[in-house]
């Protein structure tokens, strides 16, 4: 089951690539057709129609602007793709193939600038839930992780002292314990010299 999911979001990870040279090649579409019409609009100016040179400036412009957002679309699903990819890697993306199938079909085929960001939009919500969840997950883990191998060292150690007949290593303070005197050198002479008091009586 699992391969199967992997193989249906790699599937996706194709998708998302395919559609970036999509965008790529209707950018160098676009920047093909501004070299026509700016040929075209020296060739008006030569003649002396200013007005029909005009226009072909003003599609040569729009023509610039189509292919400069289809190029930065291009190099946004090139981006998810990297993304997903990586997500797969880390297996964090199984449970979402069918929000990510959706989204990524989408995209797919799409010449609507607005509609393209929205699907794109949608795609980098569910990946950065999926990362958010993954970093927590993981951070819960270190931590246990942590815990679990300052209980190995103190068992360690403990087991050592006892092994050499030595005293056993010093607990950590847990908060709101009360502490236990410990009979030191100064309580054995105050009780010396409370028993030498009480003889001389």
């Amino acid at each position: 089951m699992a391969e199967r999911i992997s193989l249906a979001l790699a599937q996706q990870v194709v998708e998302l690539e395919v559609s970036a040279l999509d965008f790529t090649q209707q950018s160098k579409k676009a920047l093909k057709s501004k070299e026509d019409l700016l040929r075209k609009m020296k060739e008006a100016l030569q003649r002396g129609h200013s007005e029909m040179a005009k226009q072909y400036a003003q599609e040569a412009v729009a023509l610039e602007k189509t292919a400069v957002a289809s190029e930065i679309m291009a190099a946004r699903v090139r981006s998810s793709a990297v993304r997903l990819e990586a997500a797969i890697q880390a297996r964090v993306a199984v449970h979402s193939l069918a929000r990510i199938s959706a989204t990524v079909a989408g995209i797919r085929g799409m010449t609507d600038a607005a509609a393209v960001d929205a699907a794109l939009r949608q795609f980098d919500q569910i990946m950065n839930s999926l990362e958010q969840s993954a970093t927590a997950t993981s951070a819960g883990l270190a931590a246990k992780q942590q815990d679990d191998a300052a209980v190995a060292r103190l068992l360690e150690q403990a087991q050592a002292e006892v092994d050499l007949g030595g005293a056993l290593p010093d607990l950590p303070s847990v908060p709101g314990a009360v502490p236990v005197a410990t009979p030191t050198a100064d309580d054995d002479l105050m009780r010396r010299y409370e028993a030498i008091i009480r003889r001389a009586s």
